[in-house]
């Protein structure tokens, strides 16, 4: 079911957070919020006229990759004031889930197919959250 809503472009709903005048009934029944220790970041610029492409292996990598264990979300949006600009954002659990990530088949596919696109530039960091107050 999960796989047919990616497909579909349904998001998996997220938990709702507790506010401090939630019942403690209603933040108990709320599954916890899946916190990411790893994100990765990134910008791909694309020569115009390969952006329709780079959209399509854009969309199919985040479909596989959304159905993969640990990873909390994995999108590409595109710019909205540079049109030929694509931004990665990715959470994983962990960095086991992010290793596991890049042995999958699809990330294969990923890298065959992004050969074929003109990337005029390309940056992707790796950011470890810190904790911020208590959870």
């Amino acid at each position: 079911a999960t796989q047919a809503a990616a497909q579909a472009g349904v998001r998996r709903p997220r938990a709702p957070m507790a506010t401090s005048d939630s019942s403690a009934a209603t933040a108990a029944a709320a599954p916890a919020e899946r916190r990411p220790t790893v994100i990765i970041y990134g910008t791909f610029d694309i020569d115009e006229a390969d952006i329709d492409k780079a959209i399509e292996v854009a969309k199919a990598m985040v479909i596989a990759s959304e159905g993969e264990e640990g990873c909390i979300s994995y999108r590409f949006n595109r710019d909205l004031l540079v049109p030929t600009r694509l931004h990665l954002i990715e959470e994983w659990v962990d960095e086991d889930a992010l290793n596991a990530h890049f042995k999958e088949p699809h990330m294969a596919t990923f890298q065959s197919a992004i050969k074929e696109i003109n990337v005029t530039q390309r940056r992707v960091h790796k950011v470890i959250p810190a904790s911020i107050g208590s959870p």
